[in-house]
Order: structure tokens, then sequence, then C-alpha cells
């Protein structure tokens, strides 16, 4: 029987653009890519409840603007994983 493996592009931004720090989290990307997401920013809006880190940094649309970052290809099982260890942000699809 053929099985059909999914993939997923997942946007990095800041600590999250270093392989080291994926590998260090036991994530296997198949590749990645540097990307712009237009029409979005960066903002410090996620409340982690922490006197260290008050807030997590976030991307939020804002017509105009653009973040840079990196495209991460996961499989489904590594991107299963990345949101568990994420927990905070939602994850949202994109068209590109």
């Amino acid at each position: 029987m053929l099985s059909i493996k999914k993939y997923y592009v997942y946007f990095g931004y800041g600590s999250n653009m270093s392989a080291e720090g994926m590998a260090s989290k036991g994530l296997h990307p198949f590749n990645d890519f540097r990307v712009i997401l237009k029409d979005h920013r960066l903002a410090f809006n996620l409340a982690v409840g922490s006197l260290a880190d008050p807030s997590f940094a976030n991307v939020v649309p804002d017509p105009g603007h653009e973040v840079h970052g990196i495209a991460i290809v996961f499989d489904e099982p590594d991107i299963l994983k990345l949101d568990k260890l994420e927990g905070v942000y939602e994850r949202l699809g994109i068209a590109f």
C-alpha cells in the first residue's frame, strides 16, 4: 500500500531560526529557506507569567510590514512535537 507522508512549512523567527536549537529540541527538519512574511510584524503580546520573560514574541497581521525568518520543512510527527513544545502559539495556515 502506498503511504503518503505529510509535510508542513513552519515559519521560524528569533531563536527558532537556529538549526542547533531545533536539534536540541529533538526535531529533524528536512530543509529550510530564508523568507520574508509580508503584511505581518513582530509583537511582544503573549504573556507567559514569568519575571524573566514577561512575554514572548509573536507574529501578527499588519499591512505594509514584514518579518524576516526561516521557512522550515517538517514531517507530521515533528510539527506535532513542535506544537507541544511551543505551547502558547496558535498554528495558522497561510497561502504563499
